[in-house]
């Protein structure tokens, strides 16, 4: 157990050793996965966020090293051909960025974590420690909607309305 205190093992040093966390916990909450995202990303979410040219942007991590586009959803894409198309992704992780719009016409850029329980194991690893990267590449001004293939097929577009940033 590595003490929170003293960032030891351990061992009476520890002031608090109910608050100690395993050793394996620490090596996962500071590993990610060395993916980089690329700068078309940025460019490309700038663009959605300031000219509004599309609905969504789709990213994925092309050959485990870089996070690219993937597809870009035409403006007149609606929320349920949105999720549709995760839907369809079946098997294969995404990250994504939607413009969505309200029924009172505010807009509220999300992003998604799109990786459903079908993936490979390998492939959830991959995504779920490509995130760090990705956030800090492109900082979301809304809310940050992780969508896991268990409940974000039921997810209404009242959901969002009323909590943007759940």
């Amino acid at each position: 157990m590595i003490c929170e205190d003293t960032g030891e093992v351990e061992s009476e040093k520890c002031s608090r050793p109910h608050q100690a966390r395993p050793q394996m916990l620490m090596l996962f909450q500071t590993k990610t996965s060395g993916v980089k995202c690329s700068d078309d990303c940025l460019a490309k979410y700038n663009e959605l966020k300031l000219k509004k040219t599309c609905r969504y942007i789709l990213y994925k991590i092309e050959d485990q090293k870089e996070i690219v586009i993937d597809q870009i959803g035409d403006r007149n894409c609606t929320f349920d051909q949105f999720k549709t198309e995760l839907e369809n992704l079946e098997k294969s992780a995404r990250y994504a960025v939607l413009d969505f719009e309200s029924d009172s016409n505010k807009s509220h850029l999300l992003f998604i974590s799109w990786i459903p329980d079908n993936a490979s194991v390998r492939e959830r690893m991959l995504y779920a420690s490509s995130l760090p990267p990705v956030e800090r590449k492109i900082r979301f001004d809304k809310g940050k909607l992780h969508g896991f293939a268990s409940w974000f097929p039921q997810l209404r577009k009242a959901d969002i309305v009323s909590n943007p940033s759940k």
